[in-house]
Protein backbone atom coordinates (compact mmCIF):
# COMPACT_ATOMS: atom_id res chain seq x y z
CA UNK A 1 0.00 0.00 0.00
CA UNK A 2 1.33 3.44 -1.24
CA UNK A 3 2.03 6.43 1.21
CA UNK A 4 -0.40 8.96 1.98
CA UNK A 5 -0.79 12.35 3.21
CA UNK A 6 -3.40 11.52 6.43
CA UNK A 7 -5.53 15.22 6.28
CA UNK A 8 -7.23 15.56 9.28
CA UNK A 9 -6.73 17.41 12.97
CA UNK A 10 -4.42 16.94 15.42
CA UNK A 11 -6.67 15.41 17.78
CA UNK A 12 -8.17 13.11 14.79
CA UNK A 13 -4.42 12.13 13.92
CA UNK A 14 -3.69 11.35 17.82
CA UNK A 15 -7.07 9.07 17.91
CA UNK A 16 -5.22 6.79 14.66
CA UNK A 17 -7.56 7.69 12.08
CA UNK A 18 -6.07 4.43 10.19
CA UNK A 19 -8.47 1.52 8.87
CA UNK A 20 -6.47 -0.72 11.46
CA UNK A 21 -4.34 0.02 14.68
CA UNK A 22 -1.25 1.66 13.30
CA UNK A 23 2.16 1.93 14.89
CA UNK A 24 3.58 5.25 15.68
CA UNK A 25 7.22 5.83 16.70
CA UNK A 26 6.27 6.89 20.45
CA UNK A 27 4.08 3.39 20.68
CA UNK A 28 7.18 1.73 18.80
CA UNK A 29 9.25 3.06 21.68
CA UNK A 30 6.84 1.62 24.84
CA UNK A 31 7.10 -1.56 22.92
CA UNK A 32 10.71 -2.00 23.29
CA UNK A 33 11.98 0.29 25.83
CA UNK A 34 8.45 -1.07 28.47
CA UNK A 35 6.42 -3.82 27.30
CA UNK A 36 3.99 -5.04 24.67
CA UNK A 37 1.32 -4.07 27.73
CA UNK A 38 2.06 -0.99 28.56
CA UNK A 39 1.81 -0.26 24.62
CA UNK A 40 -1.60 -1.66 24.36
CA UNK A 41 -2.31 0.79 27.12
CA UNK A 42 -1.19 4.14 25.46
CA UNK A 43 -2.68 2.82 22.09
CA UNK A 44 -5.43 4.54 21.22
CA UNK A 45 -7.49 1.87 19.94
CA UNK A 46 -6.55 -0.16 21.87
CA UNK A 47 -6.13 0.48 25.69
CA UNK A 48 -6.89 3.67 24.78
CA UNK A 49 -5.12 5.61 27.70
CA UNK A 50 -6.17 9.17 28.23
CA UNK A 51 -3.42 11.60 27.28
CA UNK A 52 -2.51 14.01 30.32
CA UNK A 53 -0.76 17.40 29.82
CA UNK A 54 1.36 18.91 31.73
CA UNK A 55 2.51 22.81 31.61
CA UNK A 56 5.93 21.32 29.88
CA UNK A 57 4.04 19.53 26.86
CA UNK A 58 1.41 22.77 26.73
CA UNK A 59 4.66 25.09 26.13
CA UNK A 60 6.33 22.73 23.53
CA UNK A 61 3.01 22.65 21.50
CA UNK A 62 2.11 26.63 21.31
CA UNK A 63 5.87 26.73 20.36
CA UNK A 64 5.36 24.67 17.96
CA UNK A 65 2.27 26.68 16.97
CA UNK A 66 4.57 29.51 16.86
CA UNK A 67 7.50 28.34 15.10
CA UNK A 68 5.13 26.47 12.18
CA UNK A 69 1.99 28.40 12.17
CA UNK A 70 0.02 24.42 12.92
CA UNK A 71 -0.61 22.43 15.34
CA UNK A 72 -2.07 22.95 18.59
CA UNK A 73 -4.89 25.62 19.02
CA UNK A 74 -4.43 27.35 22.32
CA UNK A 75 -6.48 30.38 23.75
CA UNK A 76 -4.83 33.35 26.12
CA UNK A 77 -6.27 33.99 29.25
CA UNK A 78 -5.51 37.43 31.30
CA UNK A 79 -4.89 36.15 34.53
CA UNK A 80 -1.62 36.26 37.10
CA UNK A 81 -2.08 32.52 37.71
CA UNK A 82 -4.87 30.03 37.75
CA UNK A 83 -5.93 30.67 41.24
CA UNK A 84 -9.18 32.69 40.76
CA UNK A 85 -12.55 31.49 40.06
CA UNK A 86 -12.43 33.20 37.13
CA UNK A 87 -9.10 32.15 35.84
CA UNK A 88 -10.14 28.47 36.34
CA UNK A 89 -13.29 28.74 34.53
CA UNK A 90 -12.00 30.22 31.75
CA UNK A 91 -9.71 27.64 31.67
CA UNK A 92 -12.25 24.60 31.57
CA UNK A 93 -14.32 26.38 28.75
CA UNK A 94 -11.15 26.68 26.55
CA UNK A 95 -10.24 22.90 27.62
CA UNK A 96 -13.57 22.18 26.73
CA UNK A 97 -12.98 23.27 23.27
CA UNK A 98 -10.49 21.44 22.99
CA UNK A 99 -7.90 24.54 22.78
CA UNK A 100 -4.51 24.80 25.21
CA UNK A 101 -4.94 27.55 28.00
CA UNK A 102 -2.42 29.75 28.56
CA UNK A 103 -1.78 32.69 30.77
CA UNK A 104 -1.43 35.98 28.96
CA UNK A 105 2.36 36.62 30.55
CA UNK A 106 3.61 33.13 29.93
CA UNK A 107 2.11 33.11 26.14
CA UNK A 108 4.49 36.57 26.00
CA UNK A 109 7.35 34.93 27.18
CA UNK A 110 6.98 32.11 24.47
CA UNK A 111 6.63 34.65 21.91
CA UNK A 112 9.57 36.25 22.32
CA UNK A 113 11.66 33.02 22.88
CA UNK A 114 9.82 32.07 19.39
CA UNK A 115 10.92 34.81 17.71
CA UNK A 116 14.56 34.37 19.00
CA UNK A 117 14.75 30.72 18.16
CA UNK A 118 13.51 31.59 14.70
CA UNK A 119 15.99 33.93 13.83
CA UNK A 120 18.94 31.88 15.85
CA UNK A 121 17.92 28.83 13.55
CA UNK A 122 17.98 30.87 10.38
CA UNK A 123 21.44 31.92 11.28
CA UNK A 124 22.32 28.40 11.95
CA UNK A 125 21.42 27.87 8.08
CA UNK A 126 18.12 26.12 9.25
CA UNK A 127 15.66 28.70 8.36
CA UNK A 128 11.72 27.60 8.74
CA UNK A 129 9.82 27.36 6.11
CA UNK A 130 7.55 24.33 4.35
CA UNK A 131 5.10 22.07 5.11
CA UNK A 132 4.39 21.75 9.00
CA UNK A 133 2.62 19.01 10.84
CA UNK A 134 2.47 16.82 8.16
CA UNK A 135 0.90 13.58 8.96
CA UNK A 136 1.62 10.53 6.85
CA UNK A 137 0.54 6.71 6.88
CA UNK A 138 2.64 4.42 5.09
CA UNK A 139 3.36 0.66 4.79
CA UNK A 140 6.58 -0.49 6.41
CA UNK A 141 7.89 -4.17 6.86
CA UNK A 142 9.30 -6.54 9.50
CA UNK A 143 11.42 -8.05 7.32
CA UNK A 144 13.38 -4.99 4.92
CA UNK A 145 14.40 -7.56 2.64
CA UNK A 146 11.50 -9.95 2.11
CA UNK A 147 8.51 -7.29 2.30
CA UNK A 148 6.41 -9.80 2.97
CA UNK A 149 5.11 -8.70 6.02
CA UNK A 150 3.58 -5.71 5.67
CA UNK A 151 2.70 -3.10 8.69
CA UNK A 152 0.54 0.03 8.91
CA UNK A 153 2.71 2.66 10.50
CA UNK A 154 1.68 6.51 10.50
CA UNK A 155 3.88 9.51 12.01
CA UNK A 156 3.23 13.41 11.95
CA UNK A 157 6.35 15.66 10.42
CA UNK A 158 7.16 19.40 12.15
CA UNK A 159 8.14 20.70 8.91
CA UNK A 160 9.24 19.32 5.46
CA UNK A 161 11.15 22.28 3.07
CA UNK A 162 10.65 21.90 0.08
CA UNK A 163 14.44 20.81 -0.86
CA UNK A 164 13.80 17.50 1.63
CA UNK A 165 15.11 18.64 4.71
CA UNK A 166 12.90 17.16 7.77
CA UNK A 167 12.71 19.01 10.62
CA UNK A 168 11.93 17.77 14.37
CA UNK A 169 11.62 20.73 16.53
CA UNK A 170 12.33 19.62 20.17
CA UNK A 171 12.20 21.57 23.51
CA UNK A 172 14.57 21.12 25.84
CA UNK A 173 15.79 22.80 29.30
CA UNK A 174 19.84 22.51 28.09
CA UNK A 175 20.94 22.61 23.91
CA UNK A 176 24.11 21.24 25.25
CA UNK A 177 25.24 19.12 23.22
CA UNK A 178 26.61 16.08 26.01
CA UNK A 179 22.37 16.61 27.26
CA UNK A 180 20.85 16.22 24.17
CA UNK A 181 23.26 13.21 23.20
CA UNK A 182 22.02 11.39 25.95
CA UNK A 183 17.83 12.13 24.87
CA UNK A 184 18.53 10.43 21.42
CA UNK A 185 18.27 6.79 22.99
CA UNK A 186 16.15 7.55 25.87
CA UNK A 187 13.34 9.00 24.46
CA UNK A 188 13.26 7.19 21.05
CA UNK A 189 14.60 9.76 18.53
CA UNK A 190 17.18 7.47 16.71
CA UNK A 191 13.88 5.89 15.55
CA UNK A 192 11.82 7.97 15.04
CA UNK A 193 14.76 9.64 12.48
CA UNK A 194 13.78 5.86 10.64
CA UNK A 195 10.91 5.41 10.67
CA UNK A 196 10.22 9.80 9.68
CA UNK A 197 12.58 9.24 6.95
CA UNK A 198 10.81 6.22 5.55
CA UNK A 199 7.50 6.97 5.51
CA UNK A 200 8.87 10.44 3.69
CA UNK A 201 11.00 8.93 1.22
CA UNK A 202 8.05 6.39 0.13
CA UNK A 203 5.39 9.42 -0.07
CA UNK A 204 8.11 11.09 -2.28
CA UNK A 205 9.88 8.72 -4.44
CA UNK A 206 12.26 11.07 -5.70
CA UNK A 207 13.45 12.27 -2.71
CA UNK A 208 14.83 8.29 -1.37
CA UNK A 209 18.56 8.68 -0.71
CA UNK A 210 18.47 12.52 -1.01
CA UNK A 211 16.47 13.59 2.31
CA UNK A 212 17.93 15.15 5.25
CA UNK A 213 16.36 14.93 8.71
CA UNK A 214 17.52 17.48 10.90
CA UNK A 215 16.54 17.88 15.14
CA UNK A 216 16.62 21.36 16.34
CA UNK A 217 16.81 21.33 20.15
CA UNK A 218 15.88 24.73 21.50
CA UNK A 219 15.91 26.33 24.67
CA UNK A 220 13.38 28.95 25.71
CA UNK A 221 15.40 30.81 28.30
CA UNK A 222 17.92 33.64 27.32
CA UNK A 223 19.93 33.25 25.20
CA UNK A 224 17.27 30.97 23.52
CA UNK A 225 20.04 28.40 22.28
CA UNK A 226 19.38 26.23 19.07
CA UNK A 227 21.39 23.25 18.27
CA UNK A 228 20.84 21.54 14.84
CA UNK A 229 22.07 17.82 15.17
CA UNK A 230 21.87 15.16 12.56
CA UNK A 231 22.71 11.03 13.53
CA UNK A 232 25.80 9.46 13.26
CA UNK A 233 25.86 6.23 11.46
CA UNK A 234 25.91 4.58 14.95
CA UNK A 235 22.47 5.86 15.91
CA UNK A 236 21.57 5.01 12.38
CA UNK A 237 22.09 1.27 12.49
CA UNK A 238 20.93 2.06 16.27
CA UNK A 239 17.74 2.92 15.25
CA UNK A 240 16.87 0.47 12.10
CA UNK A 241 17.62 -2.46 14.39
CA UNK A 242 15.31 -0.81 17.28
CA UNK A 243 12.20 0.09 14.59
CA UNK A 244 12.80 -3.40 12.89
CA UNK A 245 12.82 -4.74 16.19
CA UNK A 246 9.19 -3.05 17.05
CA UNK A 247 7.76 -3.53 13.75
CA UNK A 248 8.35 -7.28 14.09
CA UNK A 249 6.84 -7.61 17.79
CA UNK A 250 3.65 -5.37 16.59
CA UNK A 251 2.80 -7.28 13.61
CA UNK A 252 3.80 -10.46 15.90
CA UNK A 253 0.69 -9.10 18.57
CA UNK A 254 -1.51 -7.73 16.38
CA UNK A 255 -2.20 -11.10 13.91
CA UNK A 256 -1.85 -13.60 17.48
CA UNK A 257 -4.80 -11.30 18.72
CA UNK A 258 -4.19 -12.85 22.35
CA UNK A 259 -4.85 -10.46 25.52
CA UNK A 260 -4.04 -9.36 27.65
CA UNK A 261 -0.46 -8.53 26.19
CA UNK A 262 2.52 -9.99 27.91
CA UNK A 263 4.00 -7.57 30.52
CA UNK A 264 7.96 -7.46 32.19
CA UNK A 265 7.48 -10.73 32.75
CA UNK A 266 6.29 -13.83 33.20
CA UNK A 267 6.00 -15.75 37.21
CA UNK A 268 8.41 -14.62 39.46
CA UNK A 269 12.56 -13.57 37.60
CA UNK A 270 15.89 -13.86 40.01
CA UNK A 271 17.67 -10.72 39.59
CA UNK A 272 21.03 -10.19 39.64
CA UNK A 273 23.39 -7.55 40.83
CA UNK A 274 25.05 -5.03 38.02
CA UNK A 275 28.63 -5.55 37.36
CA UNK A 276 30.34 -3.20 39.11
CA UNK A 277 28.44 -3.74 42.05
CA UNK A 278 29.92 -7.31 42.30
CA UNK A 279 33.08 -5.94 42.00
CA UNK A 280 32.81 -3.28 44.19
CA UNK A 281 30.82 -4.89 47.27
CA UNK A 282 32.21 -8.90 46.67
CA UNK A 283 35.70 -8.21 45.39
CA UNK A 284 38.10 -11.17 44.15
CA UNK A 285 35.09 -13.17 46.21
CA UNK A 286 32.97 -13.14 43.27
CA UNK A 287 36.12 -14.25 41.00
Amino acid sequence: MAARILDVTESAYHADPCASPSLSQSIAHTLITQSPRHAWLEHPRLGGKERTSTKAMDEGAILHKLLLGAGAEFEMVVADDWRTKAAKEARDVIVAGGKIPILGHNFEKLMKAAERIYKNAADQGFPFGGRSELAIEFTDYTDQWKRDREVLCRCRMDQVRADHVIYDVKKVRSANPKDIARCIVEYGYDMQKVAYTRAYEQLVPEALGRSDFVFLFCEIEPPYEVVAARLDGHHEEIGQRRWNRALALWDKLLTEGSFPWPGYADGAITLIPPQWVISQELGDEAA
